[in-house]
């Protein structure tokens, strides 16, 4: 098999746009984003999920305490790759990719841009007395 077709995401789903590249991906996408289902368990905890590989990660940086990806640049080190790759890229390379639109701040995550939007330029609701 050439690496273009087992790249190929040819499972389309019949209720969004997700596309998958092999069927079991498809019927758990299927069924933890549109049946919302949550069938593994955590046996130490009341974490639940509908992906097998999630309460395997879930296991391993909470009840483990495990860190496995260590950043090659300090003594960091995190439960999970995108965490490590987070941390490189705001800590070590001080990128802030996400600017605001309404000032010169920039952070490093979008969730901290989300949070400054919504603190600093958003009105609060008006109070009901």
């Amino acid at each position: 098999m050439g690496k273009e077709a087992k790249n190929s995401r040819r499972h389309a789903c019949l209720r969004c746009d997700y596309k998958a590249g092999q069927a079991g991906d498809l019927r758990t996408h299927v069924r933890t984003v549109h049946e919302k289902r949550k069938d593994h368990v955590c046996s130490q905890c009341d974490y639940k999920t509908g992906n097998v590989s999630h309460l395997k990660t879930h296991v391993r940086t909470v009840h483990e305490q495990r860190r496995d990806h260590a950043c090659p640049q300090c003594d960091a080190a995190f439960g999970h790759a995108g965490n490590l790759r987070t941390h490189v890229r705001v800590v070590h390379e001080q990128r802030r990719d996400h600017a605001c639109p309404h000032c010169d701040a920039a952070f490093g995550q979008a969730g901290n841009l989300s949070r400054h939007v919504r603190t600093v330029h958003e009105k609060p609701p008006p109070s009901s007395s």
